[in-house]
């Protein structure tokens, strides 16, 4: 698993100096993160900091251990940073979680150098109070998107599978007839970061079977993640024969609006 995360980390962070990803002697894994990269330049928000990661072979039953450099933040809220990280690695055992960790990390970093005053105080006790933008990073979404075809197939699959692992989203890859489907579930910093990774990525093959990146793939609807709707535990491949048996799937799934909404258009 710590395999799957660290590609996915190397596709989203791919800037220069931004990632660096270092194997140990005894198979562990050792990260350093260049966080918020995107703010450096602007001289209200000077950001020097890193988020340092390092895996047990053991990962994900064991917590990574985690550092944070930094020569801007104070020493009293890096540690109540890194408290809260351990604090989050430490509930969530088991689960690929370290690019939640990096979001969390950019998201608490961000709070102290828009703030300095409230920022701390966000940090006390390891919670926090984040502005609005990015507390919605932190709530679960619905999106359905639409790829235009795959050619390689069955690699295609493998690595959306695989992505959809490593960043713990649930949901479906739904093929009916000409229609490619990708329903996910999630925090929507993680499918926000899944969609990214996968319109930057390799995936597929074009017509002249070089490899190539998805560049045709569309956004159809993204909504909150409701009661209502069918919670996935998993990602499974659906492969549909009729329009019929589509309209059942949504249905079944108490998603009949998106199905009215965004779905039915395309069979006309």
């Amino acid at each position: 698993m710590a395999d799957d995360e660290l590609q996915c980390l190397q596709a989203i962070y791919c800037r220069s100096e931004e990632l660096n990803v270092l194997p140990g002697n005894d198979g562990s894994w050792h990260v350093r993160v260049k966080l918020l990269p995107a703010l450096e330049g602007n001289s209200a928000l000077p950001v020097h900091a890193e988020l340092c990661l390092s895996l047990a072979t053991t990962y994900p039953a064991t917590p990574p251990s985690i550092s944070i450099f930094s020569n801007t933040i104070s020493k009293d809220n890096i540690a109540k940073i890194r408290t809260h990280l351990c604090h989050y690695a430490e509930q969530n055992i088991g689960l690929p979680i370290l690019l939640d960790i990096i979001t969390q990390a950019n998201e608490q970093i961000l709070n102290v150098h828009s703030d300095p005053q409230t920022g701390s105080q966000a940090l006390i006790s390891g919670c926090t109070v984040a502005p609005s933008s990015h507390s919605e990073e932190m709530l679960e979404r619905l999106v359905l998107l639409r790829l235009d075809h795959m050619r390689s197939k069955t690699s295609y699959t493998k690595q959306i599978k695989k992505w959809i692992q490593a960043m713990c989203l649930t949901g479906r890859l739904i093929i009916c007839q000409k229609l490619i489907f990708i329903l996910l579930q999630g925090l929507a910093a993680r499918v926000k970061n899944y969609i990214l990774l996968h319109r930057t990525s390799t995936v597929d093959v074009d017509s002249k079977g070089h490899p190539c990146k998805e560049r045709m793939m569309t956004i159809l609807c993204d909504v909150s993640l409701s009661d209502g709707h069918t919670r996935f535990h998993d990602f499974e491949v659906l492969e549909l024969r009729t329009y019929e048996d589509l309209q059942s799937f949504f249905s079944a799934s108490a998603m009949q609006d998106i199905y009215e909404d965004y779905v039915k258009p395309l069979m006309h």
